[in-house]
């Protein structure tokens, strides 16, 4: 059965809209549409799901997302969120100035992270379009057209920065680097562990680190996790007598379905199947 999508068709070449998790329209079926889209978080976090792959958006994060892309949020836990969305299509620009399309948005998506120094200056260029779009004042379109342009270019201009600076960290991430945040894992593998925590402690960006992850060692930041936990659970399995859903938190699962679930994924029998084929028989479950 083919997934449904929604299709959206704006008639305005222009809009925008503030919104928070109270008046944030539930998204159950991925959407596209003909113009493009920045999504600006203004508090808290949120799912993304752009085009079949996950990202998770944080606070001063701007999404890019190119027109006819599938896409759509949802909330992140219990998360409170407060976002602004902007839509435009490609005639809204002119032609000189529609060249900032092809790095932001057709390269893309993008993933702008506002760095501190720049986050009061997007907020106030954001709450000056709020303000010109929700009033009927002369010369409004053309003074709102300026900010689009203003808030593209300086996107740019940081996005140019950040790709730079990204090149200069893919030279410096060398097997040493990699080396420490295996022994990292290692260390600490039965305690919660995530991209989050590995890009505070050793200052990457997460998309950076998931993937120069996954070309160091083939696997993904996760299934390298879970085949650690796992190859410890298979030892304590034959070892000890531990019970099974002390094994399971030991290692760094907090519920024995989970544990379960992830054990038989990798080795292809449940952990009691296993203790079963490796021990005696004689030990407690």
């Amino acid at each position: 059965m083919s997934t449904k999508i929604n299709i959206s068709m704006r008639k305005q070449s222009f809009y925008m809209n503030l919104a928070d998790e109270k008046n944030t329209k539930l998204m159950r079926k991925p959407h596209l549409h003909q113009d493009y889209e920045i999504y600006f978080l203004v508090e808290g976090e949120r799912l993304y799901y752009i085009d079949g792959k996950e990202y998770c958006i944080r606070k001063n994060q701007l999404v890019f997302i190119d027109k006819n892309l599938l896409h759509k949020t949802s909330k992140q836990a219990d998360k409170a969120h407060k976002r602004i969305v902007i839509n435009f299509h490609k005639n809204y620009l002119s032609d000189p100035e529609s060249n900032l399309l092809q790095h932001l948005f057709e390269d893309g998506p993008s993933i702008l992270s506002l760095p501190e120094s720049h986050v009061c200056m997007f907020r106030n260029l954001y709450a000056q379009m709020l303000r010109e779009y929700k009033k009927d004042r002369p010369e409004k379109d053309i003074y709102l057209r300026a900010l689009v342009i203003q808030l593209l270019v300086e996107s740019k201009r940081l996005l140019n920065k950040e790709l730079k600076a990204s090149r200069t960290t893919k030279k410096a991430l060398d097997r040493s680097t990699m080396s420490e945040m295996i022994r990292f894992i290692h260390q600490n593998y039965n305690k919660d562990l995530s991209l989050q925590i590995l890009s505070d402690r050793f200052h990457l960006n997460e998309h950076y680190i998931s993937r120069m992850f996954k070309q160091a060692t083939n696997y993904s930041f996760t299934d390298y996790v879970n085949r650690f936990r796992v190859a410890e659970a298979e030892r304590l399995l034959k070892e000890t007598e531990w019970k099974i859903n002390h094994i399971a938190n030991y290692v760094g699962y907090s519920t024995n379905v989970h544990f379960n679930r992830v054990f038989k994924s990798i080795i292809g029998i449940s952990p009691n199947q296993y203790r079963k084929k490796n021990t005696s028989g004689l030990i407690k479950q």
